[in-house]
């Protein structure tokens, strides 16, 4: 009776040691985590990494928007101009979009039916092989 006692004891005390050692590691590595660092290379982790102990504060940020444009709203957003030079401004502004516009449309109209090729851009020369237009890119 006193063995099955003794091994019982003896079972309980190894069952003991391995949950402690189980529950040491665990709080070695909850140590070892809050001391790792996130990689810094890797495009997913950047933007953790640079707003890093920095929270948004969206009700701040709204009533700072909204004060802004009661502001504007009293004080006007540009009161050393007249409505006339206001008008001529958007005048201006509209002519010179369509100005750009037109210098698009004869852009793209003049490269449609230009061939374009990547080596005569980098050498102009149509002699080049890509091979070769490579090796100069790449050892620059």
């Amino acid at each position: 009776m006193a063995q099955i006692i003794f091994v019982l004891a003896i079972k309980m005390l190894a069952r003991l040691v391995k949950v402690m050692l189980q529950v040491s590691l665990l709080c070695l590595f909850v140590v070892l985590v809050r001391r790792s660092t996130l990689p810094t290379e890797h495009p997913d982790f950047v933007m953790l990494v640079a707003l890093r102990g920095q929270q948004f504060n969206f009700i701040e940020w709204e009533a700072t928007t909204l004060a802004w444009k009661a502001q504007q709203a009293v004080r006007g957003l540009h009161r050393s101009v007249s409505a006339q030079e206001g008008a001529q401004y958007v005048r201006t502004y509209l002519e010179q979009l369509g100005a750009v516009i037109q210098l698009e449309v004869q852009l793209e109209s003049a490269t449609a039916q230009a061939t374009f090729s990547p080596v005569r851009l980098l050498h102009g020369k149509p002699n080049v092989t890509a091979c070769e237009a490579c090796w100069r890119v790449t050892r620059c």
